[in-house]
């Protein structure tokens, strides 16, 4: 009732006791806000809360209040430097660093050392510097190791390689433009005519019987009977490209022809790629570029006579 008392009861768990409760002239309870509402909250006041305009500007705040990040949102907000297993997959740039980080790397391996790796280019040179700074002590020697096997190894070369760099940059030779094909074969002796040859032994008759011939010390196939013809394989690199071909012998051979030939290896069908007679050569060639994937050559010399020699034979070819 107006003017009068309400009683609540009091517990402190020693003193518990009914005390009075004031009220207003209109019957309202009084109350102190501050008692029991706060702005902003205080931490551990359990039993307060929050004021209504704390809370209403609280809930106002978007910012206070958003989904949580994805994955691949927080990866965004860092530039998507890592990727989902968080591995570096993008240029990591030092100049972000504040300005006494500027191209630093700092690597703490434990809480009371820090060391500082510092990677630069030389200002007035194409020069890479490598320091380490170990805070309290200053610039340290700094190596690599190894990991491997369970064990570290050393590796055996400094840190230090601004000297050796340098040395590198000012040698001519250690730069210069691609070679090309032809400065290739020139370099690997390629270039130009090149030869195939054989001397008369690595010859031997087709017909008559094998007992007619003679292969001499000096290597020369001597025939000994009447219209023997001679074969000789010949093996050429893949692609070249024949410019040329001859068989040599002595003057009484010259009546007889030779020929370059090839042959399909699934048949025996041959075809002519040059002739002439012995001691004559022959620079008109056909299907001049060998195919070993589907061919074999040869030499034939046809018709020898007795006495008649083939001290050798030559291939001119190209790459």
């Amino acid at each position: 009732m107006p003017g009068g008392y309400l009683y609540g009861w009091y517990e402190n768990g020693v003193n518990s006791k009914w005390v009075k409760m004031q009220c207003d002239a209109s019957g309202f309870l009084k109350v102190d806000p501050g008692e029991l509402f706060e702005n902003p909250p205080v931490e551990d006041q359990a039993k307060k809360g929050p004021s209504s305009e704390w809370a209403y500007d609280h809930w106002k705040n978007v910012a206070a209040h958003h989904a949580k990040y994805t994955d691949a949102e927080a990866r965004t907000a860092i530039g998507d430097l890592l990727d989902l297993t968080g591995k570096l997959i993008k240029e990591l740039d030092a100049n972000y660093f504040a300005v006494v980080h500027l191209n630093r790397f700092r690597l703490q391996y434990s809480a009371l050392s820090d060391i500082y790796v510092n990677v630069r280019a030389g200002l007035n040179s194409p020069i890479l510097t490598i320091e380490a700074y170990k805070p309290g002590v200053g610039y340290v020697s700094a190596g690599i190791k190894v990991y491997s096997g369970g064990v570290y190894h050393d590796v055996a070369f400094q840190l230090w390689v601004t000297a050796a760099i340098a040395t590198h940059t000012a040698i001519v030779a250690a730069h210069h433009a691609r070679y090309t094909d032809l400065e290739a074969q020139t370099a690997c002796k390629l270039n130009g005519s090149l030869y195939w040859s054989c001397k008369g032994i690595a010859f031997d008759a087709t017909n008559p019987a094998i007992n007619l011939l003679i292969k001499s010390a000096a290597g020369c196939f001597v025939n000994s009977e009447n219209a023997l013809n001679a074969v000789a394989s010949v093996n050429l690199p893949h692609g070249a490209t024949v410019t040329g071909a001859i068989v040599y012998g002595n003057v009484a051979i010259e009546s007889s022809t030779w020929y370059l030939l090839r042959v399909p290896l699934d048949d025996c069908v041959s075809e002519t790629m040059a002739t002439a007679v012995c001691n004559t050569e022959d620079d008109t060639i056909a299907d001049a570029v060998i195919d070993n994937a589907n061919y074999g050559y040869i030499l034939i010399v046809s018709t020898m006579e007795t006495a008649d020699q083939i001290t050798g034979a030559r291939i001119t070819y190209t790459l």
